[in-house]
Parts: C-alpha cells; sequence; structure tokens
C-alpha cells in the first residue's frame, strides 16, 4: 500500500507540471496548486500511514517478545516442579518406606531423619518461592510499607537457619545495630532477609563466617549487606543471577535453589524504593547489598522513642 502511494505521488509530480505546459497560465498555476495541493495531502497521508503501521509493528514484536519469555518462564517453572519440587519429596517418600521396612540402628536413624529434613526443608523453601512469584505475577507486588525494626527479622531469621550454620560450622556477625529503622513492606524484608541469609548459609564454606551489616547509604537511605565466605561467582554469573530463572549454583553441602528467590528480592527491593546488587569473586565469597528507606537514630533519638513509646502505652 506505501509503494503504491509513493509511486502515484511520484506520478502526479512528473505528470502535473507536463500537463499544465499546455495550458494557460491561469490553468497552469491552477495545476501547480493542485500539484501542490495533491503532493501534500499524498506525503501526510504515506507519513501517517507509515506512523500507524510503525506503531503496530512494533506492538506485534513486543508482544512477540513477552510471548517467548511468557513461554520460558513456563517451561522454567514445570521443570522447577517436575525436577527440583517433586524429586525432594519423591527421595523423602523412598525413604520413610525404607525408614519402616529395615531396622536401623539409632545413629543410622539420626542421620537418615537428617537427610529427610534436609530434602522437606529444600522442598518447603521451593514452594514458597513459587508461590510468591505466583502470586506477584497474578496480583501484582503489592506494597504496604510500615516503620519496622530490621534488627527483628533479622534475629529471626537468623534462628530459623541455626541448625544449618551449626551443622556447617558457621559463624555469624551480625552488626545491624537496634536503632536502625526503616520504612518498607514487613513481608518483603522478611523474604529478601531470609532468600539472602539462605544462600549466604549455602553458599559459605563449613567453618565459614557470614558477615551481616547495615550503614546510612544517603539521607534517606539505609544500605544493607550480607557477605559470606564461600564459592562465589564468575562475571557471568553475576550478570544473570537476579534476572528470570539464572542458572544455580550447587551449595557447598550440595544444596540445591531454583533461583526465584534472588528474583523476586530484586522485584521486591526495587517495589519498596529501593536496589539490590552482588559483589562476587571466584572462591572469595560474595557480598549482596540491597538498600530501604530508613535511618540509623543516635543513642539520643532511640532513648527519646523508647520513652514516647511507654507514655503512649
Amino acid at each position: 500500500m506505501i509503494r503504491k502511494l509513493i509511486f502515484a505521488a511520484a506520478l502526479l509530480l512528473f505528470c502535473v507540471p507536463a500537463i499544465a505546459e499546455n495550458l494557460s497560465n491561469p490553468l497552469a498555476q491552477e495545476a501547480q496548486a493542485l500539484q501542490r495541493n495533491i503532493l501534500i495531502i499524498c506525503t501526510l497521508s504515506i507519513l501517517a500511514i507509515m506512523v500507524v503501521m510503525s506503531f503496530y509493528i512494533r506492538k506485534i514484536k513486543a508482544l512477540n517478545r513477552e510471548l517467548t519469555e511468557s513461554n520460558a518462564i513456563k517451561d522454567k517453572l514445570f521443570s522447577i516442579i517436575g525436577h527440583d519440587l517433586r524429586s525432594p519429596v519423591s527421595n523423602v517418600v523412598q525413604m520413610m518406606d525404607i525408614l519402616g521396612s529395615i531396622d536401623f540402628s539409632t545413629e543410622e536413624r539420626v542421620d537418615i531423619i537428617a537427610t529427610l529434613k534436609k530434602h522437606s526443608e529444600a522442598s518447603l523453601e521451593t514452594l514458597d518461592n513459587l508461590l510468591q512469584w505466583g502470586k506477584s505475577q497474578l496480583q501484582g507486588i503489592r506494597v504496604k510499607p510500615t516503620e519496622i525494626f530490621p534488627q527483628v527479622i533479622f534475629e529471626k531469621n537468623l534462628e530459623a537457619y541455626s541448625l544449618q550454620t551449626a551443622q556447617k560450622s558457621i559463624a555469624i556477625n551480625n552488626q545491624i545495630p537496634d536503632s536502625l529503622t526503616v520504612f518498607a513492606d514487613a513481608d518483603h524484608l522478611n523474604f529478601i532477609v531470609r532468600n539472602l541469609v539462605s544462600n549466604a548459609v549455602k553458599f559459605t564454606y563449613p567453618s565459614g563466617t557470614i558477615k551481616i551489616t547495615a550503614a546510612q547509604h544517603d539521607a534517606e537511605n539505609v544500605a544493607f549487606s550480607i557477605s559470606d565466605h564461600g564459592i562465589g561467582m564468575n562475571a557471568a554469573s553475576k550478570r544473570s543471577v537476579f534476572k528470570n530463572f539464572p542458572v544455580i549454583a550447587i551449595g557447598t553441602a550440595n544444596e540445591k535453589g531454583t533461583g526465584i528467590g534472588l528474583m523476586l528480592c530484586k522485584e521486591f527491593a526495587e517495589a519498596n524504593g529501593g536496589k539490590i546488587w552482588v559483589e562476587s569473586e571466584e572462591g572469595r565469597g560474595s557480598t549482596f547489598s540491597f538498600t530501604l528507606k530508613g535511618k540509623l537514630h543516635s543513642e539520643s533519638e532511640t532513648a527519646l522513642r523508647e520513652i514516647e513509646e511507654q507514655s503512649l502505652a
């Protein structure tokens, strides 16, 4: 259609002057004016059609990209459900059958139960991340910010992973100040902390150390950092770690993950007005950091806050 319009405009451009030369001057002027008007109309029509077609072409390309990404996510989800989720559950069932049919010693039973717990925890973590991801896709990320003390959330999650850290003899150095407050969604912060602590435990070598710190990042934001003494990442892994379903490494005790957790950590941090990033080197560990709106209060401010809270109680 565009080619036909261009051809018609060109035909008019060359034909109308030739016709005008054989006419009297008034008629020639009218022909030239007609030529000019027709060319203007044709040019504007062609431009309008090109703009509309360009818009629809870009829209179709965007829809194709979304469809490709959606298919990739669907395939990955089925892979996770079929392998990373089904396999541990299947192992639990098989081990329970063995445990009930064979007379094991007390020590053997303790080892089997510990393995069962490990597989169950992996399945629970995978399922929880899948549910969180599915919820965010269906309902969108809804932020309900409140003023919270991150130290409480960090302590709760560190306690939840105390057995794993004890099994690997990992030392935890938690330096989150009690006086620190942030303005964020408590559930989102809890999810970010849980996943970053879980990863730090997974990838830290036995007898290693995990260090957790917080500092004022700028006038409005606080930066949290979780550093592990682990396997680290290469440049390619660092570039893809927060993308949709990155390639997942195996932990120092053969722990497995899906990568959904870090992807959601990025979405939750950004939804709360912050950001997340990683610094890592192969064989030397990784440091995951994220920011949230918050303030590190002085001792006097903390004391005044406590007095106010007691007076309101």
